[in-house]
This record gives structure tokens, C-alpha cells and sequence, in this order.
């Protein structure tokens, strides 16, 4: 009676060992060895050539200083011919949301804080500004930047709003460079090509978020990061941002633009169809006042000063979390960064290893 072999599903166990061997490919052992020099082969081979396929997608991807290695999240996801000539980051930043619909000049068109009254139509202006930048340079990306800041507000973050909010202004003719959209049109050419260089970036809670969120937003969209950063905001908020966000992400000042808007810009008074009136415009400069500048001056990255965590925390009711660590594995440590208490100048807070555009 001969023993039993047992099969197993890549392997052959013969239970009789001095069972004479009847040919070549008899051999059960053998026939393993060949598999195994096989499977080795093949795993050689397509290790290779996923490796050539990231050096090659990391090298077109590339700014000027550095390589940037594409982060494992984005494997096989393609970024678009059209945005292959991006290096321009257009940070446009998020300070109240729009409701939608037709209107967006009236305080209720908006979920606003109450110092924001009567600020509507700057926002607006903020928009098209951006828009009209973005129009002029082919090689830009307009970053809507801000998170689900307000509980009232459901599920909308302000950048969505934002967007939205471009749509219509440009279907209103409001863009310059961008023609009114005609009837039985979505969106004139102009609109539908700028809107292809649009983003959102939805989890930014505060002015510095703003600045460093768009940085990794930007790299998701290009798998690149910026040559060039505008920034377009509140006139009063220039220094803040050119001279401690600016400088606390070592991002360079000569590549730094800081494009402000205030309340008695002709852009406001374009959008509305009439001048602001001087008391409005008197009570409204008394506000703008940059509060928060000495606070970010002795906490740069926000993460000590109680004021700052706190408005942070509430700013974030639906408890949402960015994750930009992930898709930015080169600016994991920046994200994470925070100097210690004691640090109290500029130098000493400053985030102490170099950047990829630094």
C-alpha cells in the first residue's frame, strides 16, 4: 500500500522520502525551485519598473530646488496636462460664508460675525481681485482657502463658498476679461477656463492655516510646490502675512506678493454701483486694526497663545481635521511643528530645518 502525498495549494508534500525520482519535472522539489526562481524574476521586474515610473513622474514634478517625491496616496492618479506649466499660487482667503442664490451685497446673504456688517461687497471685490489675477497669468492657481468656521453654516466651508460665489460673478460679467454669460450658456469659455485653475482648500481656520494649508493644497492639485505666492486679503492684514506667516514658513520674499483690499477700494464701490458713505467708512477703518498681529508676533505657528488655540477650536464646530501630512510627507514635521514656550523672538521660533522652497 503506497503512503499518501498530501497537496497543498503551492506545494507538494511526498510522504514516501525514498520513493525513486522519474525524470525532471517529477521532482516535486525542483519543480518548487523553479517557481520560486520565476516568482523572483517577475517581482524583480516590476519592481523596477514601478521604481523608473517614480523617478521619471518625481523629476517632471520638480521645482527648481528641489525633487519632490509624490506622496504613495497619489500613485496611478494623473495630474492634468493643462497643469503642467502651474508654479504660481494665488491664496485667496476665506473670512465669512455666502448662502447662495442670486444675491450676495445684503448682510443676509451671509453668515457673518458682527464686526463683518456691512463688509459684503469687499468680500465680493476680494473675489473678483483673485479672478482678475488669475486671468493674467496662465501659469497660476487660485487656492480658495477656509474651513467649516461657522456652526451655523451646515456642512459649507468658506472656501466652497467662495467658489460658488465666482461662478456667479463671473456669469454676471464681473471679471474682467471674462464676458457676461449668454443665455442658454453654463459658463462663457473664459469662466470655464479659469474655473479649471480653481480649487478649494476646506480645513483652514486662521490666517496662518490659510498661507501653509494653500502651500500643501497647491502640491495635491500640481505635485509641485509654488515658485510664486500672492495673497489676497484684507489691506490692513499685509504685514501680518508678508512678515510672520511669510517668514515663519521660510517661504521666499522676493517670490512674495501680498495684494490688499479695503473697504474704500474703487473695486467695493465697482461692485455695488455707489460709493461707501464716510460715516460707514470711518466706523469700519476703526476695525481695521490688525488685533491679532502681536499674538502671532509670540506665537508664530499658534500653538501656544490661548487666544489663538482657543479661536482655532472655535472656528473647527465640526470637529474636522485636515490631512495634508499625507499627501505632503515632506511637510509632515512643519505641520507638526511647535517651538517651545520659552522661545519668544522671531529666530528662535522659527521652524529649524529647510523647506523645499527654501
Amino acid at each position: 500500500m503506497s503512503n499518501p502525498t498530501i497537496s497543498l495549494p503551492f506545494t507538494t508534500l511526498d510522504l514516501e522520502r525514498n520513493r525513486p525520482q522519474s525524470g525532471w519535472f517529477a521532482s516535486s522539489r525542483l519543480r518548487n525551485r523553479v517557481a520560486v526562481i520565476t516568482s523572483s524574476i517577475l517581482a524583480l521586474f516590476l519592481f523596477f519598473r514601478y521604481w523608473n515610473h517614480a523617478v521619471h513622474r518625481t523629476s517632471n514634478h520638480s521645482t527648481a530646488s528641489t525633487l519632490q517625491p509624490l506622496s504613495p496616496i497619489y500613485e496611478g492618479v494623473e495630474i492634468s496636462d493643462q497643469l503642467a506649466g502651474v508654479t504660481h499660487l494665488i491664496v485667496l482667503a476665506g473670512h465669512a460664508i455666502w448662502l447662495g442664490g442670486q444675491s450676495y451685497l445684503q448682510d443676509k446673504d451671509w453668515i457673518l460675525e458682527p464686526y463683518q456688517h456691512g463688509q459684503t461687497a469687499l468680500f465680493a471685490a476680494h473675489i473678483v481681485r483673485g479672478a482678475e489675477l488669475l486671468a493674467q497669468d496662465a501659469s497660476a492657481l487660485l487656492v480658495f482657502s477656509g474651513g467649516e468656521t461657522r456652526a451655523g453654516a451646515g456642512s459649507r466651508t468658506e472656501a466652497q463658498s467662495y467658489a460658488q460665489l465666482l461662478d456667479l460673478l463671473m456669469s454676471e460679467g464681473k471679471v474682467a476679461g471674462v464676458p457676461a454669460t449668454e443665455p442658454g450658456q453654463v459658463f462663457s469659455t473664459e469662466a470655464s477656463s479659469l474655473q479649471f485653475r480653481a480649487t478649494t482648500e476646506n480645513f483652514a481656520r486662521d490666517s496662518f492655516d490659510n498661507l501653509l494649508f494653500s502651500l500643501c493644497r497647491f502640491y495635491e492639485v500640481t505635485g509641485r510646490y509654488p515658485t510664486k505666492v500672492s495673497v489676497v486679503g484684507y489691506q490692513f492684514k499685509a504685514d501680518r502675512f508678508h512678515n510672520l506667516h511669510r517668514a515663519a514658513l521660510k517661504y521666499p520674499e522676493t517670490a512674495f506678493v501680498y495684494v490688499g483690499l479695503d473697504q474704500d477700494d474703487p473695486a467695493v464701490a465697482a461692485l455695488t454701483g455707489h460709493p461707501i458713505d464716510k460715516t460707514t467708512l470711518s466706523m469700519q477703518s476703526q476695525d481695521n486694526v490688525d488685533k491679532a498681529r502681536p499674538q502671532f508676533e509670540r506665537d508664530l505657528y499658534a500653538c501656544h497663545d490661548p487666544e489663538l488655540t482657543q479661536k482655532k477650536k472655535h472656528r473647527n464646530p465640526a470637529r474636522r481635521r485636515h490631512g495634508y501630512e499625507l499627501s505632503n510627507p515632506l511637510l509632515k514635521p512643519l505641520l507638526e511643528f511647535c517651538p517651545s514656550k520659552a522661545a519668544t523672538s522671531l529666530d528662535a521660533q522659527l521652524y529649524p530645518a529647510k523647506l523645499p522652497w527654501s
